[in-house]
């Protein structure tokens, strides 16, 4: 009976950590759509992003490039076309 003590109060420590960390979890504030509104650096550090909104929508706009240039011509998206 005694080999399965340790067991049991691994179980209970485990739930208990989980339970913790649950509850931290389900209290964090959720992120509003406003919350997304202003200038963000992408992931790869290429590019500073910033967001807007206009309305009920919600806009982006490349306003810094890491490298303006390509082949001594401006960057330009050329993997999608210009639509208004």
């Amino acid at each position: 009976m005694t080999h399965y003590i340790p067991r049991l109060l691994f179980c209970l420590v485990a739930s208990g950590c989980l339970l913790v960390v649950a509850t931290a979890w389900s209290q964090q504030t959720p992120i509003e759509g406003d919350d997304i509104i202003g200038v963000w650096l992408t992931a790869d550090g290429k590019a500073h992003v910033a967001v807007r909104r206009a309305s009920e929508q919600y806009s982006g706009e490349i306003v810094w490039l890491k490298e303006p240039e390509k082949n001594g011509k401006p960057a330009v998206d050329d993997q999608n076309p210009d639509e208004l």
